[in-house]
Formats: C-alpha cells, structure tokens, sequence
C-alpha cells in the first residue's frame, strides 16, 4: 500500500483506526457471511462451498470453518458490543450448551472490565456453569505442574 507523502500524523492515525475498525469486524462480517449462505442454500453449502471461501477471503479452511461456527453459536443479537471477536470465540468453543454461553455473555457483559483472553478461557474451564473469573489464590491453589517440575525423575 502506498500513501501520500503528505499526509499528516492525524491523516495517518484516522487511516489506522479505519484499520482498526475494519479488523474488527473482519471475522464478523465473513462468519455472518458463511452462517447465511449455510442457511439460505441449505444443501448447497457443503465442505467445497468452505473451500471456496477459503480461497474468496484468503483465509485457510480451518479458521474459516472456526470463524463460522463463533458466527453460528453466538447469534448477532447475543453478541457484546466492545467484546473482541476471540472473546467470543472462546466462549462459543468452549461452552456446548447454549445456555452456558448466554450466562457467561452476560456475565462478561455486566464485568467492570474485561478479562484478558487467557484468564478467560482458564476462567471458563475452572467454572463452566458458574461463571466468574478465577482469583489468583484459586489459581495458585490448583497445583498444575508444569516445566522442569512436570518432568519424571
């Protein structure tokens, strides 16, 4: 991509928060995409229509196929404005049952802040059906090895 050499600093930051912006609503946009056409051209979509998708976004298969299934089990209306498309995904990877999803949506949602993407996922996997973010003592507490401590003597 080439730029004006006279573009301003402000010029430049508003291009990378247009950016931002479109990063943002990248996996949204191609997974909505995807859970459409699976539903409007039912039989239609099959793992070649994946495929091609793949190729149309320059996305490999398999994130395609991640990025459908977020779209899918987390419908545009459960959706968290300001909640990042990974927090999303692991929520809706990590939790089967819709229920689960909904109350750790809410949960996220109602937070004063967010937590980072790996308390959150170590959070859901400590407490899938009651949701609340793990306390570093409740962290310390579950003596996982792991390193040097985690090899056999």
């Amino acid at each position: 991509m080439i730029f004006p050499e006279q573009m301003t600093f402000e010029q430049w930051g508003e291009v990378g928060e247009r950016f931002g912006e479109a990063a943002r609503r990248f996996s949204w946009a191609v997974g909505d995409w995807l859970v459409h056409g699976q539903t409007t051209f039912k039989g239609r979509i099959s793992a070649e229509a994946f495929e091609e998708a793949a190729r149309n976004t320059g996305l490999d298969k398999q994130t395609v196929l991640k990025i459908a299934t977020v779209c899918r089990r987390i419908p545009i209306n459960e959706r968290i404005e300001g909640l990042s498309f990974e927090h999303h995904q692991a929520i809706a990877t990590l939790l089967p049952k819709p229920e689960s999803r909904k109350s750790w949506l809410g949960f996220v949602d109602k937070g004063k802040s967010v937590p980072s993407l790996k308390l959150l996922r170590l959070s859901i996997s400590c407490f899938p059906d009651a949701p609340r973010v793990i306390t570093s003592k409740e962290y310390d507490a579950r003596n996982r090895k792991t390193g040097s401590d985690n090899y056999l003597i």
